[in-house]
């Protein structure tokens, strides 16, 4: 998972949380809500190293490129909120 380990597990995820962390009230619903979070993703990965033995190369291929499709569906609305932000704090 080279496109997904990098977000849940380094700086771009401290960078994602950070614009919503104002948003949230309490510092523990935001600590549980990053727990889920990564917890999901933990079950996630730990199931698909034994799914990979199951769906073989073509399978594996069509989760990866689903995975990506879900990232980039995510990227954009928050690239257009940053930009959108950006412009109305220097204009």
């Amino acid at each position: 998972m080279p496109i997904a380990t990098p977000f849940v597990a380094g700086l771009s995820l401290l960078a994602a949380i950070m614009p919503y962390a104002k948003k949230i009230a309490s510092q523990l619903k935001l600590f549980l809500s990053i727990f889920l979070a990564w917890l999901a993703c933990l079950i996630i990965m730990i199931i698909f190293t034994r799914l990979k033995n199951i769906l073989k190369d073509k399978g594996t291929k069509a989760i990866e490129r689903l995975r990506e499709l879900i990232l980039v569906l995510c990227a954009v609305p928050m690239l257009e909120e940053g930009t959108r932000y950006f412009l109305e704090t220097i204009g």
